[in-house]
């Protein structure tokens, strides 16, 4: 049975924010932000804004507990300047996106990428100014009009220091969501607790035709596991980054039972485009031909063979 979820409480500085994409991050984000009265505009290619102009959206959680419907503003035009731009497109579509971009309205506007398998000087590059990277904790998925929340409690990570001028503008635009805002300023390894878990379980998931979920119920699951821990913590020290197995082991026991990896609902070439790009992030630079991580790399191997 489906109740209406509660208001949240109003913000008291509603923001004009602008989401780029049209990914299950970049509903629930503009669902959470509309609620508390900040004003969204949802920035995607003139089809997909044609498409979801007359469509009320449906954010679920875990418990089924359904949340009141949501339209939103769309255009496929950046023409004005918004006061936040937060990057949450599909990893896959990503570079397409980025085009909709018109750099001379975002000069004062600060940016946040929480779409972090692009290297931040693409976007740099695009922009022509300093990106800041954000990394959403929780586990999401959508399917045409409906987005579920599997968390209890989703997070992001903002790559800033926790006094800084940008990091208080953004704790007080969340304040009031159900989406706690953590800042720490080293982002390779902000990058690393958040990348380690989600990489373990889109290659696990696959090639073995299990979830990790499933994988974790056996001793010889665990072990499988517990090798591709071992060697992305491996990956992790090339970057001078510390991870702690238990950390990653924590995350992705945290997986939900029912939820859909990514690589399993792109199609055939999105899925293949976005192995490449998780490969390059593994395996760059000097540790290309590093014979310690042949168990990733024969996962990603099994993985485009299938594919």
């Amino acid at each position: 049975m489906l109740f209406a979820k509660p208001e949240n409480t109003q913000n008291t500085n509603p923001q004009n924010i602008c989401i780029l994409g049209t990914s299950a991050l970049s509903f629930y984000l503009a669902a959470e932000l509309q609620k508390i009265g900040h004003k969204i505009t949802i920035l995607c290619p003139p089809k997909e804004a044609d498409e979801f102009a007359a469509t009320d959206f449906i954010i679920k959680n875990e418990q089924k507990l359904q949340s009141h419907r949501h339209n939103f503003h769309y255009t496929f035009e950046l023409n004005f300047t918004p006061d936040l731009l937060l990057i949450a497109s599909g990893m896959v579509d990503l570079r397409r996106d980025l085009l909709l971009l018109s750099p001379h309205y975002l000069a004062e506007t600060p940016i946040i990428s929480l779409t972090p398998t692009e290297p931040n000087s693409l976007i740099s590059d695009i922009l022509g100014k300093v990106i800041i990277n954000g990394y959403f904790n929780g586990w999401l998925t959508r399917e045409k009009n409906h987005v579920i929340n599997f968390s209890r409690r989703p997070n992001i990570t903002f790559s800033l220091e926790e006094l800084s001028p940008r990091a208080i503008l953004l704790q007080d635009i969340f304040n009031n969501t159900e989406i706690e805002t953590i800042f720490r300023s080293n982002n390779a390894a902000n990058f690393w607790h958040w990348f380690a878990p989600r990489i373990t379980a889109a290659l696990l998931d696959l090639p073995s035709g299990k979830s990790i979920y499933a994988l974790g119920k056996t001793k010889e699951g665990r072990g499988i596991i517990d090798k591709c821990i071992e060697e992305l913590i491996n990956l992790a020290t090339i970057d001078n980054i510390k991870i702690e197995g238990t950390d990653i082991l924590s995350q992705i026991y945290a997986i939900p039972e029912n939820y859909t990896p990514l690589l399993q609902r792109l199609p055939k070439a999105g899925s293949i485009l976005l192995l490449e790009r998780l490969e390059a992030l593994l395996f760059h630079g000097t540790n290309a031909a590093d014979p310690r991580f042949q168990r990733l790399k024969n996962l990603i191997k099994k993985i485009r063979n299938k594919l």
